[in-house]
């Protein structure tokens, strides 16, 4: 089985020190490795995120299996 985590509760985490993950995403990947997880489901808010996840991901052990990415399906009125 494997077991990882998403993004949002370190995001939360982060929010609630005032801080922004981004800022300490080697940080939180680290301690999700030595947690035993070993997927991280990041939340890009832009194609550019990628980048440092190809580096930072390898780097700790762990891979990424999915990948939030909010988009609005729907615009303009519905009727």
């Amino acid at each position: 089985m494997i077991v990882g985590t998403n993004a949002f509760r370190w995001f939360q985490h982060y929010q609630q020190l005032g801080q922004k993950l981004e800022d300490h995403l080697d940080e939180a990947l680290a301690a999700a490795a030595e947690a035993g997880l070993e997927t991280w489901e990041p939340a890009w808010e832009s194609e550019n995120q990628g980048e440092a996840f190809a580096v930072l991901l390898p780097k700790h052990g762990l891979q990424m299996v999915s990948v939030y990415l909010p988009i609005n399906l729907i615009s303009g009125d519905i009727d």
